[in-house]
């Protein structure tokens, strides 16, 4: 009930200069915001966004194939981890791990985590990649790689899990989406100027582009991948201030209605924070 109260009154008003971003405090590491749609901007509805800290935070990818589960809900995997021990962490966060194939299981990208393959090899048309778990080195513990910038493939490959995906953003923040008038819900996952991962969902349909300039004008974002859209796109929250499950609903082509539930994803990228 707290997050609709929250979502409602925010989805209520239109900005019409530049107010500061609220960030409410859901873990160590976790923060949460609702950006409002910007005047004069093709921004549509609400910009939810989860920002964390990566060095403070456990990372998860769930995979139903890996796991011999069925395809669950993004609120469903969120419960899941949940109730895996007595004393719950202090906030999870499941989101899209990406696109996937229409076996409803397979990951359209490379989705590599320890020694397990849960996609394809590498995509040629896939230039972004989450990589999470440095295996040596004074690397960040998560962050998002341009993979046709010179030595980003091997540099993936010093990480322990690899989840590529279409990029949106290039570093140091230019979008690289074309010119398109076909629009969908979105669930992404961005990267900004300070390092800290962005899980961003907007259930309004826009076009990338215009998801991508706002991104660029509210989060200073320098890169960023696109892990869903329409009705698939999900986001769920699990913590003492917030719980909440967001599903898309409008995309182009393929589901233009109203989507009253989330869908069941057969993979997840979770943010763990338990101190």
């Amino acid at each position: 009930m707290i997050g609709a109260q929250l979502y409602l009154a925010v989805l209520t008003t239109t900005a019409t200069s530049a107010p500061a971003t609220h960030w409410t405090k859901l873990a160590p590491g976790v923060e949460h915001a609702l950006i409002a749609a910007r005047a004069g901007t093709d921004d549509r509805g609400l910009l939810e966004v989860v920002r964390v800290d990566p060095q403070l935070v456990r990372f998860e990818i769930l995979a139903a194939s890996a796991l011999g589960s069925p395809n669950q809900t993004a609120g469903q995997w969120a419960d899941q981890i949940r109730a895996r021990t007595e004393t719950p962490p202090k906030a999870v966060v499941v989101i899209n791990a990406g696109m996937f194939a229409q076996d409803q299981s397979t990951h359209v990208g490379l989705m590599a985590c320890e020694k397990e393959l849960h996609g394809t090899a590498w995509n040629k048309r896939y230039e972004s990649a989450l990589v999470i778990g440095p295996k040596s080195g004074n690397r960040p513990a998560a962050t998002i790689l341009d993979l046709d910038a010179p030595g980003m493939r091997g540099e993936a490959g010093r990480y322990r899990t690899i989840v590529q995906n279409l990029r949106l953003i290039r570093g140091p923040g230019e979008s690289v989406w074309k010119s398109s008038t076909r629009r969908w819900s979105e669930s992404a996952i961005g990267l900004d100027r300070s390092g800290r991962l962005l899980l961003l969902f907007a259930r309004e349909a826009h076009s990338m582009p215009a998801f991508n300039a706002r991104m660029l004008r509210e989060l200073d974002v320098v890169r960023a991948q696109h892990v869903e859209g329409g009705p698939e796109a999900s986001l769920s929250i699990r913590a003492k201030a917030l719980e909440v499950d967001r599903q898309g609903t409008f995309e182009t082509g393929f589901f233009e209605r109203t989507n009253p539930h989330q869908w069941a994803l057969p993979n997840v990228l979770a943010i763990i924070a338990d101190g």
